[in-house]
């Protein structure tokens, strides 16, 4: 390791003058000739031999004596040949210059032995250090472990009266260590540290951090002492402290297009600089977890797995309730004290079941047990693709698009269920010939709580959400056949084939599906294709049915909708879940006064009703173009799963409805999802439906 130091305006100037001596032959002053200049040898070890001609008297040597080359000569005559023998490289290339002279003339051999490219770096680009001085190691990455006392060490400091306070420079394999002077100016000082080296083909690797020496000893502060400093259930707090800081994990990635959804500022207008300042950090131990708000795309550089040191100075704390979560926002990169990279073992392992999540876990990365897909019918998010961001991959969307976001529900074997949330700019959300698996297993991703005005009542789809970071999270057996559920009646129309009739028979099992006022059902288009989006925007032709009623019987004050017929006779199992996707309307403002709330209820005598406790559902209607679509209106079908009663299981005969809650619906132009009422006056509306499922625990 070779040190300098260095200071503005402060210009030293270096040379050097290799001096060497030969014997001169003055009687003789013919020409001195080589067969070659330049040799470029193996990184295994050898030797080479090099022609040199002369009529008199030559020497040989090294201009400068290496540990591992050697000539076995050291003068000849008339002409001949050394050898030059060499050990094994195993750095960087390296280069001797072997000096052949007669007389006063001198040739140069440059012998250049080939080895590893050199690569240098810090594993942070900036470290704050405290006040005392206490021998500090930062981490170093480099393939010149066999090279290092020709690494040089630079330490540029502030100005050129400046104190060189950094000592001790000492350079390893994997650290550079020093012993920082304890810092009694009153204010905080730097010092940039530059690693450089040069190799024998003249290829050039350097690396530079930055180190800021505090005016006071670093605090560092746990979650759990930063989640205290707001009391209140909600509420927020400007962090006003120059010497705090908060060490933790990245869950999140810099680059990723599912960290958070991008909000319509408008109808047709989507701030998608959100998703790209959003950022996760949890605790070293997985238990605690913070959002991250930068100021600017360009200040979120936080990489995945990396171990982090953020100053906390000047940050916002926000804490918001049902569930408790916190934020931390106005990060930029100045508050990145240090980041060191990282890798998958990293992240604490944590995996839990659906019923055993609490608010402590909310954003950070979680493994959920034995999950299914619930509706496991195409792709990762059936809705209509023009609507959706126009891409390469998405050609056929739309340039500013009206919206980004989808929930797919998921369950566990448990009986529980929750959305998985795609943004629109996820590529894997639907790819050709690759629908979403349909076995059971382990589903991954950062834990959140989002409110999607499209898809619930006031924007809520439940206290927990979980974000994939990419598709190996999504770790589902392929097939069915390797799920914990077994499927007892299903509907699917995924032939394409058309349908039509008061009674439709399932594809699986023996069940039939129904509207409650016996009206006829027909085929209509559901948006679960999940072969590809350049065509057909995600359409699946006659791959759903419909059928049109106002929905609410005025004669008996209850609401209409589909029912399903099945038998469990001999069927013994600890769950009973029913799954399906509904959405309404025709594709028009007109269209879209169907009622806005329904609810599950069952029977086994096909007359007495029972409604299912906590089964109230949102039926929105579907897309229409216009400049001006509201915010609510659904791009496609929303799922559900509800868990039936267990005593429904070995019955000859189950009814299960799908019914609307009340009469309250949209106004008429929709610009309200609750603003009207259905009335005995008001047009048949069209309600339809994708998958329909009934499926057990397999025991």
């Amino acid at each position: 390791m070779k040190r300098v130091c260095r200071r503005p305006l402060a210009v030293l100037a270096f040379s050097a003058l290799a001096l060497y001596g030969c014997e001169i032959d003055s009687d003789l002053d013919l020409p001195l000739a080589l067969n070659a200049g330049n040799y470029q040898l193996d990184a295994i070890g050898g030797n080479t031999n090099v022609m040199v001609y002369s009529t008199g008297k030559w020497h040989v040597k090294l201009e400068y004596p290496v540990n591992w080359a050697s000539l076995n000569r050291i003068a000849g005559e008339g002409n001949g040949s050394f050898n030059f023998a060499y050990s094994q490289n195993y750095g960087a290339a390296r280069r001797a210059n072997v000096l052949v002279s007669r007389g006063d003339r001198v040739d140069t051999v440059k012998m250049i032995q080939l080895g590893v490219n050199p690569s240098l770096g810090f594993a942070s680009s900036s470290v704050t250090l405290n006040k005392t001085g206490e021998r500090t190691g930062i981490p170093v990455r480099t393939n010149l472990k066999h090279n290092l006392d020709e690494v040089s060490v630079e330490c540029i400091y502030e100005d050129e009266y400046a104190e060189e306070w950094l000592t001790e420079l000492e350079l390893t394999a994997d650290s550079l260590f020093f012993t920082p002077l304890t810092n009694d100016t009153g204010t905080s000082r730097s010092v940039k540290v530059q690693l450089s080296f040069t190799d024998g083909l003249d290829q050039v690797a350097s690396a530079s951090v930055d180190l800021v020496q505090a005016n006071a000893d670093i605090r560092r502060v746990t979650f759990g002492e930063v989640r205290a400093m707001i009391t209140e259930a909600a509420g927020e707090k400007t962090i006003d402290d120059p010497v705090i800081v908060l060490e933790g994990i990245v869950i999140s990635d810099k680059d990723n297009p599912n960290m958070e959804t991008n909000p319509n500022t408008a109808s047709q207008k989507i701030d998608f600089t959100v998703n790209n300042r959003t950022a996760y950090i949890q605790s070293a131990d997985g238990k605690y977890g913070f959002r991250i708000n930068t100021v600017a795309e360009s200040d979120n550089v936080l990489k995945r797995y990396s171990a982090v040191t953020i100053s906390l100075n000047g940050l916002i704390l926000v804490k918001e309730s049902n569930p408790t979560r916190y934020t931390l926002k106005g990060l930029t990169v100045d508050h990145i004290t240090e980041a060191v990279d990282g890798s998958l073992g990293n992240l604490a392992d944590k995996r839990k079941y659906m019923d055993e999540l609490t608010d402590d876990d909310m954003y950070t990365y979680v493994k959920l047990r034995n999950v299914e897909i619930s509706i496991s019918d195409g792709a990762y998010t059936n809705v209509n693709d023009g609507y959706q961001i126009k891409t390469d991959w998405n050609p056929k969307g739309c340039s500013p698009s009206f919206f980004d976001c989808y929930p797919l529900n998921i369950r566990d074997k448990r009986g529980n269920s929750m959305y998985a949330l795609f943004n629109g700019m996820v590529k894997w959300r639907r790819v050709k010939n690759a629908g979403v698996p349909r076995g059971s297993g382990t589903f991954s991703g950062i834990l959140v709580h989002t409110e999607l005005p499209r898809y619930g009542k006031d924007g809520q789809i439940g206290t927990y959400s979980i974000r994939p970071l990419e598709e190996g999270d999504v770790a589902l057996e392929k097939d069915r056949g390797n799920g914990f559920s077994e499927v007892l009646v299903e509907w699917t129309w995924n032939a394409g084939v058309g349908v039509s009739g008061t009674a439709l028979i399932s594809e699986i099992g023996d069940g039939v599906l129904r509207q409650t006022e016996n009206k006829n059902l027909g085929s209509t288009n559901d948006f679960n294709n999940k072969d590809n989006t350049t065509g057909t925007k995600g359409l699946a032709g006659n791959c759903g049915i419909y059928a049109g009623s106002r929905w609410w019987n005025f004669d008996e004050n209850r609401g209409e909708g589909f029912q399903i017929e099945f038998s469990t006779a001999g069927v013994s199992s600890d769950n009973l879940a029913l799954m399906f996707s509904i959405g309404s309307g025709s594709g028009s403002a007109a269209s879209s006064l169907a009622p806005t709330y329904w609810e599950v209820q069952y029977s086994v005598d096909g007359t007495n009703f029972t409604t299912l406790p906590n089964s109230t559902f949102v039926v929105r209607p579907l897309v229409w173009w216009n400049n001006a679509l509201p915010t609510w209106i659904c791009p496609g079908n929303i799922d559900y799963a509800f868990n039936l009663p267990v005593s429904l299981l070995g019955q000859p005969k189950v009814y299960v409805r799908m019914v609307a809650q009340s009469t309250v619906c949209a106004n008429a132009g929709a610009s309200d999802p609750e603003g009207g009422n259905v009335t005995p006056s008001t047009s048949n509306m069209n309600v339809r439906l994708g998958c329909v499922s009934v499926r057990y625990n397999k025991q």
